[in-house]
């Protein structure tokens, strides 16, 4: 398990680098996967990042 953060916490650090990155001009997009990516890194395990390529993928690989 990642680390114990209270959700107050939580809800300020995740909102306040969303806004610093999208005044930085990023694409919101990116910035809204990036920061995703991140902080399940940092919060969550190895399990819960291993499946985020293995959700992302087929909606990639689906031409139709």
């Amino acid at each position: 398990m990642g680390l114990e953060v209270p959700i107050g916490w939580l809800t300020l650090l995740m909102f306040g680098s969303l806004l610093v990155l999208l005044m930085a001009g990023l694409p919101l997009a990116f910035v809204t996967g990036g920061l995703a990516c991140v902080f399940l890194f940092i919060l969550g395990d190895s399990h819960s990042l291993n499946m985020v390529p293995s959700r992302i993928y087929p909606l990639m690989t689906d031409y139709q």
